[in-house]
């Protein structure tokens, strides 16, 4: 069974936080709505991915002027709401944008950009962390939401999923590839 690489206690509300100041950096209205202190185990460099893809969707679907928000809140399970006020999706096409190379038109500029990957990744690296994810237009105004949800602490866990030595992150979270250094000598050997 595939699983996170490396799962570590963390606070959400660190990583989304990173995520929109990158996105935010594209000179978009950005904004963190709502961020609850919510602590889970999981992969930080996979859910670091699976928030930038949602992230960088609504912005591809959201024209200049819009909007993007995010809301990140503990309820029965930690809730990640990804809201735009971008174009809606077709209700014909709803659950159909997860399945691996489904793409919908973009008529902001009469394209459909991508692969067709980044949600079906995204629903992938969701369900690996036990979660779920779907999409749903604004019942008010336009543009849809994505809406993750996660389970708290860790008892959904194997006792090979867990890191029992974790601490959670303290303050903003920074999350990046790690080098890899090869020592040139030893693989002559």
């Amino acid at each position: 069974t595939a699983r996170p690489r490396e799962r570590t206690r963390m606070e959400l509300a660190s990583l989304v936080e990173t995520v929109m100041d990158e996105a935010a950096e594209t000179g978009r209205d950005t904004a963190v709505e709502r961020a609850d202190r919510v602590v889970i185990e999981g992969d930080p460099l996979a859910l670091k991915r699976l928030l930038t893809n949602l992230v960088d969707n609504a912005l591809k679907f959201t024209p200049n002027n819009g909007h993007i928000d995010i809301f990140v809140e503990k309820k029965d399970m930690a809730e990640i709401t990804i809201s735009n006020s971008g174009l809606a999706i077709d209700s014909a096409e709803i659950e159909k944008i997860f399945e691996r190379f489904y793409q919908i038109h973009n008529s902001l500029n009469n394209s459909n950009i991508g692969t067709g990957i980044g949600l079906h990744l995204t629903r992938s690296l969701v369900q690996l962390h036990h979660g779920d994810i779907h999409a749903e237009n604004n019942t008010s105004g336009s543009g849809c939401r994505f809406i993750i949800r996660l389970p708290l602490g860790n008892k959904h866990l194997r006792e090979d999923e867990m890191d029992r030595n974790a601490e959670p992150l303290p303050g903003k979270m920074e999350v990046s590839v790690p080098e890899i250094f090869v020592d040139e000598e030893k693989s002559r050997r």
